[in-house]
């Protein structure tokens, strides 16, 4: 045991350098981690992406169906950083009045030409929803174009695509889900006709062609996911799946949320949360089978692919995704949508990493259990990896750092746009009785502030890290009993640890501060961790974190000690 703890500990200490990560547990291209030991490649936050202008989407049809493989997969995206998000809000709508929000963006790449066509809503108009245009010459800079579909009644969800030489679009009306043709595009629309009417409302439709045939999806009572086919694109009969509704009693992912991607012979849907609130978060899923009597999928590792920030313009929800690739080893760009607060929707950009996490020696993974390990070494589009599976997170500002003791790092500069999220709640881990969490944080100007907050921006949080008045205090919540423990040096870098083994005992450079048998599992409501700051904002930290673990073993003070003493060093 002796020997193994030693051999765990140089390796904490290794990933803690930034040497080494962990191994991807999933079995997608996204999410594939390269050879273990050093990154092949560390980016910085100022290198940026292939040119897109490099990587042309052309011809009859766009996108095709199916598509290669281009490297990875659009399973895990964060803030671009190149885009200033939000970059379309309702502000930027100058042709239909004092505009409430901009939601529901779906894009469109030709000949190096960025589309993108979205809903524009006002209350005071009638009717309250069309459809807006905007253009771009690199999908990082938007400018409104204007309305360039107006009906009846209120529409929205603009999918859009191209198939042998037509553009085509299906935005929805109540119970209708509609097929419209441009007669000249991107500006004139006309209606071809309904390809259903039914006796429900069809949130929010996707077409996508697959094994020889059109299929569309929806859903029903945002709980239910319903399939229909075609052999021919423009009918007006489709036919409903022998086992509609394919799915039923899942709130969390019946209604679409985004484009469905079919590459190589896969299928992924992107659907929306509704589970705590309309569009709270949205998740990924494979299609593992689909025929005309038969479907079943599964939810991908890394999902959700979007979630709430906390704060900022999508501080509330996130419920579109719409990738599209800039080529082979190029990554994507994602046109996403968010809320500060209730109904004011405005438009981001979102990338795909280009390049792939490294991971920790497999024997080590397997034997010690780590279920996440984030050494926060890289920061380039958007996104930190989790070194030993899949549950990556999102950056939204901050810097990159490498500090002697500690390795590498993000600065938080103590303002509400210094953000990392991980939006995975690791209710296995946590809602059993013996695991560890690790922290490795070097804080600034010592002032109180926010380090870590695990939970629900809308609910009890389940776990909080602060520095109080030159201390640390961390605090166990169960949802009707919570306790703080206070101590040790929040001047200095410094290796906190939560110890569970029936009850709490929190370590801060394994001496041990205090245990806590008072308070039960963690309080769970759909969690997630922000790191720098409260989750509603404010409490902002000035300093930097360089690693966060969590483990299914339990270490012993000794052990801490030992770590500590490594990292630090």
């Amino acid at each position: 045991m002796e020997q193994k703890r030693r051999t765990f500990l140089w390796s904490l200490s290794a990933a803690a350098a930034g040497l080494a990560g962990c191994i991807g547990q999933s079995t997608e291209p996204a999410q594939t981690p390269t050879e273990t030991g050093s990154p092949s490649h560390t980016p910085t936050d100022t290198e940026t992406t292939t040119p897109e202008s490099q990587f042309v989407h052309s011809g009859d049809t766009i996108p095709p169906w199916p598509t290669e493989t281009p490297g990875t997969l659009p399973l895990v995206a964060g803030p671009s950083v190149e885009a200033d998000n939000p970059v379309l809000t309702a502000a930027d709508v100058t042709d239909y009045g004092d505009v409430d929000y901009v939601a529901d963006p779906f894009m469109f790449v030709e000949e190096g030409e960025w589309h993108m066509f979205f809903e524009i809503v006002n209350h005071d108009r009638r009717p309250d929803a069309p459809i807006g245009h905007a253009t771009s010459d690199d999908g990082l800079e938007w400018e409104y174009d204007q309305v360039v579909l107006q009906k009846d009644e209120h529409t929205s969800f603009p999918l859009i695509w191209k198939y042998d030489g037509e553009y085509y679009m299906c935005p929805p009306t109540g119970k209708r889900v509609e097929l419209w043709k441009a007669e000249e595009f991107p500006t004139e629309w006309s209606k071809v006709g309904n390809a259903i009417d039914v006796d429900y409302y069809s949130h929010d439709p996707v077409f996508f062609r697959y094994d020889g045939r059109w299929w569309l999806a929806t859903d029903k009572d945002n709980d239910k996911v319903m399939l229909y086919h075609s052999t021919e694109l423009e009918a007006t009969d489709w036919t409903p799946h022998e086992n509609n509704p394919v799915v039923t009693g899942r709130r969390e992912a019946a209604r679409q949320g985004g484009r469905p991607l079919v590459v190589d012979d896969e299928i992924y849907f992107f659907f929306q949360d509704l589970e705590d609130q309309y569009g709270d978060k949205t998740r990924a899923y494979r299609v593992t089978d689909l025929t005309t009597s038969s479907y079943a999928d599964e939810e991908v590792a890394s999902s959700p692919v979007l979630s709430e920030f906390g704060v900022g313009w999508n501080a509330t929800t996130m419920h579109t995704f719409d990738p599209w690739s800039l080529g082979d080893g190029k990554g994507w760009r994602c046109a996403v949508d968010g809320t500060a607060s209730t109904e004011d929707y405005s438009i981001g950009i979102y990338d795909v990493p280009t390049v792939d996490p490294t991971h920790a020696p497999k024997n080590l993974v397997d034997e010690y259990g780590a279920t996440a390990w984030y050494d926060f070494s890289h920061g380039l589009d958007g996104v930190v990896f989790d070194r030993c599976g899949s549950h990556h997170g999102t950056i939204r500002g901050t810097s990159a750092t490498r500090d002697t003791t500690l390795g590498a790092g993000r600065v938080f500069a103590g303002t509400d746009e210094d953000r990392v999220l991980v939006p995975h709640e690791f209710p296995e881990l946590l809602k059993s009785r013996s695991f560890t969490l690790l922290l490795s944080v070097a804080p600034g100007d010592g002032e109180d502030a926010r380090v870590l907050d695990y939970g629900k921006r809308s609910k009890t949080r389940g776990m909080r890290v602060d520095v109080r008045d030159g201390e640390w205090a961390v605090t166990v919540d169960s949802g009707g009993t919570e306790s703080t423990v206070r101590g040790g040096d929040a001047t200095t870098p410094t290796t906190l640890a939560i110890v569970r083994d029936g009850g709490y005992t929190v370590y801060a450079d394994g001496e041990m501060l205090e245990s806590i048998d008072s308070v039960g599992t963690f309080h769970f409501n759909n969690s997630y961790t922000v790191f720098g700051g409260a989750m509603t904002g404010g409490e902002n930290f000035t300093g930097s974190v360089h690693g966060y673990w969590l483990l299914d073993d339990v270490l012993t003070a000794d052990e801490l000690g030992a770590f500590a003493e490594t990292v630090h060093e």
